[in-house]
């Protein structure tokens, strides 16, 4: 029998008293798989409130026998894991998961089987767009948990396990998070909506109604980022291309946006960025391609390139304007729609083998996202499934 599993069978109890009554977790804990009893390393997250991108993160960086440690600065009914996140876990190889927070789909986590302790079980999800911190040090119901610490849990509860204690194994420090190589100039990165100004220099057509957009936010999160420019001399960011997505997200009382740095680019080369969003989002008409060149003009912005981007858009038949649909009654050919869909991702599935080699290094945020993208595309393909049969 291993040190760990040695202190699993002795249990909460007996590890509290034999450290001298210290280390408990002293908090109402729901076991959700009975009889489950666990000890092992310490894997943090401290969530910003009510939300969850960190639990993604420490998701995806556990080994092998790790606790999932998770928990926010004020703890509150918030389901921080389902049984999406946890049948993930269990992928990787977690031993177990302690929540300061709350749990969902209970039935489906229990079936599964993985040992789980929360503070609350609740339905209200949480949110998914504020960084947190991994692997760093927590406190739980008074307890002192780092990445790393032994901790025990059974029917009793859970105990932070005191590193004197004869028994426990050698503690392993964690190895540096690996990171990418990115150039200095951009980097991609949440920011806080507060930081980025209500500047509308860049912002070359109406929000309109971002209602519908919002929407899917909420549902499916933010997969693209937008484009910022830091303000020279400040920590603030000039808002260049995403200004429905902002405003969006702002009608959602979120507070950070997943957006592409940049800590140099010229007026010009700006305008070119924003030219390039409004193209490729949606088609503009004529007449509002025209009303931005004028405007630009009367401004003195209206540059060589920006002028030929905007004529080639005018163009009937040229490759930067979006297709769009030329009345109502047009229909479209589904079994064309498919074949474009199948080829385009087969070019998707050869980029996703690329990136899987370095997926651990990418940020916590944008791992997050991708992996939410791919549990929609995973979700669809079980639905078409169903309907195949």
């Amino acid at each position: 029998m291993t040190p760990l599993e040695e202190l699993a069978r002795l249990g909460v109890a007996t590890v509290h008293e034999a450290q001298g009554k210290t280390g408990l977790v002293d908090i109402p804990l729901v076991q959700l798989v009975p009889g489950s009893r666990v000890a092992g390393r310490a894997r943090t997250a401290l969530c910003a409130n009510g939300d969850n991108l960190m639990v993604h993160a420490a998701v995806a960086h556990a080994e092998p026998g790790d606790v999932l440690v998770l928990t926010m600065p004020d703890p509150r009914p918030v389901a921080m894991v389902g049984d999406l996140l946890a049948t993930q876990a269990l992928d990787q190889g977690v031993a177990a998961i302690l929540v300061d927070g709350a749990v969902r789909d209970v039935d489906e986590l229990r079936e599964l089987g993985l040992p789980i302790w929360a503070r609350y079980v609740r339905a209200q999800g949480a949110a998914k767009d504020r960084a947190g911190e991994l692997d760093t040090p927590v406190v739980v119901g008074g307890a002192r948990v780092e990445r790393g610490d032994v901790v025990v849990l059974d029917a009793d509860g859970a105990v932070a396990a005191d590193a004197a204690m004869p028994t426990l194994p050698p503690r392993v420090e964690p190895a540096p998070t690996p990171r990418l190589e990115r150039p200095p100039e951009v980097e991609e990165r949440l920011v806080s909506l507060d930081l980025v100004d209500e500047d509308d220099a860049f912002q070359l057509r109406p929000a309109g109604d971002v209602g519908r957009l919002a929407m899917d936010l909420a549902r499916l999160g933010q997969a693209f980022p937008v484009d910022v420019r830091v303000r020279p001399g400040t920590d603030r960011y000039q808002l260049v291309s995403g200004f429905r997505r902002v405003a969006a997200l702002r009608f959602l009382h979120r507070t950070a946006v997943l957006a592409r740095v940049h800590a140099q680019l010229s007026d010009e080369d700006a305008l070119l960025v924003a030219l390039a969003g409004i193209l490729h989002a949606a088609a503009p008409t004529d007449e509002e391609l025209e009303g931005i060149a004028a405007r630009l003009d009367q401004e003195g912005r209206l540059s060589a390139a920006a002028a030929d981007m905007l004529d080639r858009a005018r163009a009937p038949e040229d490759d930067l304007a979006p297709e769009s649909v030329e009345s109502d009654e047009e229909e479209i050919d589904a079994d064309e729609l498919a074949a474009a869909l199948t080829a385009r991702m087969g070019e998707l599935n050869q980029d996703l083998s690329v990136l899987a080699p370095v997926f651990d290094a990418l940020e916590p945020g944008q791992r997050a996202e991708l992996l939410q993208q791919l549990r929609y595309a995973a979700e669809l393909v079980a639905y078409f499934d169903q309907e195949e049969s």
